[in-house]
């Protein structure tokens, strides 16, 4: 089986963690199906050197970069049946815009993507794509040309986002025909899958995000003193570190033998910096800024249980990389959590509400005997590891091709 993936995002020298679920997941499918041939579609994915912006320097930069290169496709080879193809494109740092995307660029790219990938492999049996757009969109020009079926893994959440919304309460046709073309639609959180029901569209199969399980593994915590929680997240409104901030200060309280180690970047770092020492948090809070893979897999590995209470999640990747672990966490009722926590690997607050956010740690921390790591373990292997996840996706491009 040939089959050619387009990630709408993907790492690159610049953003080394943007998409990376992408790469990983199509390393996990060569991995497991040894006969199966992956072709991975890039053409500068949050990629600077091709990125068109406000700056008149890097925006002249991006376009000698592009003359210079855009007729050569470069291939690298990852495993003898999984490949990354780069043709460039210009881009636009932000994805989408009603008065220009350079869309037609970036199909010109991936059909010569396309091209260099069936010259070496023969004919592509599944186009798979990695958000309706641009990703979805390009499969669909591509499915067009080449009459080969496609299918949409939709992340986007909230579904859609705004800048996709007409005034009329629709869906701009760049999001919804490459939705109402596809032969499938995978969400990955049961919520995600509602909504874009409601919408009108395909109801989709429901196939989590997958988790590495030979990478995140359990390591036994002591209990003593102090406790200590993990966060992880980019530092965006959305992640509710406001709320966490809030919540630990109730917290403290009652509760001094508390830590919690918070890693992520973003322009919001020193806000909340500044906020934690406003609310008398230094003693309690630890700052990691932006940390690697491994760096977080260590962290996930010495607390006690992991939080993070989003507004706002399609899945949550983080929440089931710390039950592999067999830590307990706490999350919100916002989406994506809601298929991942139950009573056996942690507790869901309300969105944007400190006073129950409090309770939940102060609960977690009196009743962490009840969490057996374990069980969490276990449970995460049965839904969210690769043995799980890669077979359901497997099934969804043979039902493809029959």
């Amino acid at each position: 089986m040939n089959v050619f993936i387009i990630p709408s995002w993907y790492p690159s020298a610049n953003s080394p963690i943007a998409g990376i679920f992408f790469k990983e997941q199509a390393s996990y499918i060569a991995e497991m199906y040894e006969r199966l041939n992956i072709g991975v579609s890039l053409w500068g994915q949050n990629n600077a050197q091709y990125a068109l912006n406000k700056n008149p320097f890097s925006t002249l930069k991006a376009f000698y970069n592009f003359g210079k290169n855009r007729k050569l496709t470069q291939v690298t080879p990852l495993r003898d049946n999984l490949i990354e193809l780069f043709t460039p494109s210009l881009t636009f740092e932000w994805p989408f815009n009603v008065k220009g995307d350079n869309i037609a660029g970036m199909i010109n790219a991936n059909f010569a993507n396309f091209e260099s990938y069936q010259a070496r492999y023969g004919k592509v049996d599944v186009i798979h794509a990695h958000v309706s757009y641009p990703a979805g969109y390009i499969a669909m020009a591509l499915a067009q040309q080449y009459k080969v079926p496609y299918v949409i893994t939709e992340h986007m959440g909230p579904f859609p986002f705004e800048k996709f919304l007409l005034r009329d309460g629709g869906i701009h046709p760049k999001l919804a025909l490459p939705l109402e073309n596809s032969s499938k639609v995978v969400a990955v959180s049961p919520k995600l899958a509602n909504d874009i029901t409601d919408f009108g569209f395909q109801q989709p199969v429901f196939i989590p995000n997958v988790i590495n399980e030979d990478f995140f593994t359990p390591t036994y915590t002591p209990v003593d003193a102090p406790f200590h929680f993990f966060t992880l997240a980019m530092l965006y409104p959305e992640k509710g570190i406001d709320d966490l901030l809030e919540a630990i200060r109730i917290v403290i309280k009652n509760k001094q033998k508390v830590v919690f180690s918070i890693g992520g970047g973003g322009q919001l770092l020193q806000h909340y910096k500044a906020k934690a020492k406003e609310l008398g948090l230094e003693q309690h809070v630890d700052w990691l800024g932006e940390i690697s893979r491994s760096k977080a897999r260590e962290m996930y590995r010495k607390c006690h249980a992991f939080v993070l209470p989003s507004h706002g999640e399609t899945f949550g990747v983080v929440y089931a990389e710390a039950i592999a672990c067999g830590k307990p966490v706490i999350a919100t009722r916002c989406g994506g959590p809601e298929c991942i926590v139950d009573e056996y690997n942690g507790l869901l607050a309300e969105v944007q509400d400190p006073q129950d956010l409090a309770q939940k740690i102060f609960y977690l921390m009196e009743n962490y005997s009840a969490f057996d790591s374990d069980r969490i373990r276990k449970g995460f292997e049965d839904k969210f590891s690769k043995r799980a996840v890669i077979p359901q996706i497997i099934e969804v491009y043979k039902s493809l091709i029959k």
